[in-house]
């Protein structure tokens, strides 16, 4: 319980604060986009507890708890993938019709938070499944977790790139983040869909 309590901890206080530091400081798609999934997959860590307990209390047969991790699976799945959509339509569509100058400083500040965020939800998360039994629910939430620390890793590579271009006024380095936070969305989208499609 006290792993389950510190990783919820983790999984809200850090996306939050990202998120804030991306919209209001850093101006960017991608410290955004990152905030979202972490913030996601703390939810996901919530519902994936939630359906385990579930599953142990009910005493469930081998083939009715591993249908029931499939449906949470999917269900997961599903969020995932219609926020990635709305972000794109309501947000990066937007950035990249008529996209704004970012601070490069608070973007690598932003997505550095993102990242102990995500390594520290990656190492609680471990311990965590060490007293649980192996299930499909805490492993796509791992999987989560793996992509969380990439997104917060392309911010940060990106940010070098983006200061050169404002710096010697190359003009398409300003598209470089909401094409960047594009791709990543689509990734995700692609990632998510076996977990929904029938097999």
């Amino acid at each position: 319980m006290r792993y389950y309590l510190i990783l919820l901890a983790v999984s809200l206080v850090f996306p939050i604060a990202e998120l804030i530091i991306g919209k209001t400081l850093a101006r960017s798609s991608l410290v955004l986009l990152d905030g979202l999934h972490a913030l996601a997959h703390g939810a996901f860590f919530y519902f994936a507890f939630r359906v385990s307990k579930q599953v142990h209390e009910e005493f469930l047969s081998i083939f009715e708890e591993e249908r029931r991790r499939k449906l949470y699976a999917a269900i997961q799945s599903a969020f995932l993938v219609s926020g990635m959509a709305l972000f794109l339509v309501l947000h990066v569509f937007g950035k990249i019709s008529e996209p704004e100058e970012q601070n490069v400083f608070f973007t690598i500040v932003g997505a550095g938070v993102g990242l102990v965020g995500a390594v520290l939800s990656l190492l609680i998360l471990r311990e965590f499944k060490k007293t649980r039994e192996i299930n499909l629910t805490y492993n796509v939430v791992e999987i989560h977790v793996h992509a969380d620390i990439w997104t917060s890793l392309v911010p940060i590579a990106a940010a070098p790139v983006i200061w050169a271009g404002n710096y010697l006024l190359i003009p398409w380095t300003v598209y470089l983040d909401p094409l960047l936070a594009t791709a990543i969305a689509i990734w995700f989208i692609a990632k998510s869909l076996p977990y929904i499609l029938p097999h």
